[in-house]
């Protein structure tokens, strides 16, 4: 939901396959229960019939919000106390955790 949102809430089935490295079928399923659950709606590219285009839905901005503020609250509480350069420090560090990896 995230990428769909950042990408101004509409992007086609292939974009969301590239950006989750996955198959197809697995993008299918994804997009599916996405719209069973209210968060997507899906309709074909009228200038492309080859393309589905998924749009994220007001109930999926409410809740990318409501994460949103819960990610940011629960940083705020674990890097209480620390300096913005501690906070800078502690993203780096993990950043190059994160780039090992994936190696």
């Amino acid at each position: 939901m995230e990428f769909i949102c950042k990408k101004g809430g509409k992007v086609t089935q292939k974009e969301i396959e590239h950006h989750l490295a996955v198959s197809h079928p697995t993008t299918v399923g994804i997009v599916s229960r996405l719209q069973k659950t209210g968060l997507v709606d899906c309709f074909v590219d009228k200038y492309d019939r080859r393309n589905k285009i998924v749009c994220a839905t007001d109930k999926a901005y409410e809740i990318e919000n409501l994460l949103f503020r819960h990610i940011k609250e629960t940083e705020n509480k674990l890097t209480d106390g620390f300096s913005a350069d501690d906070i800078s420090n502690l993203r780096n560090l993990l950043y190059r955790i994160y780039e090992n990896l994936k190696k």
